[in-house]
């Protein structure tokens, strides 16, 4: 979903920036501080990235509104999913309760069905990469150890002559 405005773009940057790690919470300006914290508690990654990357050419600088309304579904009062729109999320925000084992919200709760089924898939992919970047390092020693072989034998012919 593109920003609606240069400000919301902005915003949306700095909460990407803030989610992906490249910057702090305590980095933001304190005037700023409060919305990126609601915005990459409620947001996903691609969420963010969506809005962070609309191109600045055509828009306005801010969007005059009475309301959140400016910010789309990004500042709804409980976030993206309190708007209901399709597709737009899964329902209410729902924290995990230690004390009853509820699970939260999440797309795919860890321990549970799918999760660990990715979890074994992505494993078996890292293994395989590893098992490919060994062997082509591998063939790259013995390429080397070959060439090296070749190298020695012309500087012994050189300094026999």
């Amino acid at each position: 979903m593109p920003a609606k405005s240069k400000a919301q773009q902005r915003l949306m940057g700095l909460a990407y920036a803030v989610k992906q790690g490249y910057m702090s919470l305590n980095e933001v300006g304190e005037e700023y501080r409060t919305k990126v914290k609601e915005l990459v508690n409620t947001m996903t990654v691609k969420q963010l990235r969506d809005f962070a990357s609309t191109p600045h050419e055509g828009l306005p600088d801010t969007v005059e509104s009475d309301s959140n309304e400016s910010m789309g579904f990004a500042l709804g009062s409980n976030g993206p999913q309190s708007v209901g729109m399709p597709g737009m999320g899964m329902g209410k925000i729902a924290l995990p309760d230690m004390s009853t084992g509820a699970t939260g919200s999440g797309d795919k709760p860890s321990g549970q069905g799918d999760a660990d089924d990715e979890y074994k898939k992505e494993k078996k992919k890292k293994k395989k990469r590893e098992r490919e970047l060994a062997k082509k390092y591998e063939d790259f020693l013995g390429e080397s150890k070959i060439i090296k072989a070749k190298y020695i034998k012309m500087f012994e012919d050189f300094t026999n002559d």
